[in-house]
């Protein structure tokens, strides 16, 4: 789980010889022809934290270009489990989550 990443993993500079700069559960990968990866730690609470959310504004407003293209990744795609199960507006998962995607991403996620 996600004790065992944070020990083996972001706890560590060097694992079987290979250097580990990833400092976070949640990463961004800037890809060829203006794609970006987005790679988000839902935990299990089932929604990003303040810490992510954060970065990833900031990275929206900085980084990522008007022109640019989204991908999200996530453990567990609530968007569609909500969906699927026809869920009130009120009761829908990743608040944090599709308010960065909707407002700071609006447009950008494929």
């Amino acid at each position: 789980g996600l004790s065992t990443y944070t020990r083996f993993i972001l706890s560590r500079d060097w694992l079987g010889g290979w250097l580990m700069p990833q400092q976070r559960s949640y990463f961004a990968l800037k890809l060829p022809q203006g794609w970006w990866l987005l790679g988000f730690d839902l935990a299990l609470a089932g929604d990003i934290d303040i810490e992510q959310f954060k970065f990833f504004a900031n990275l929206a407003a900085k980084s990522i270009k008007p022109s640019d293209a989204v991908i999200i990744v996530t453990h567990q795609p609530h968007w569609v489990l909500d969906a699927d199960e026809q869920r009130p507006i009120d009761e829908l998962a990743e608040e944090n989550l599709r308010e960065l995607m909707n407002h700071h991403l609006a447009g950008k996620v494929r």
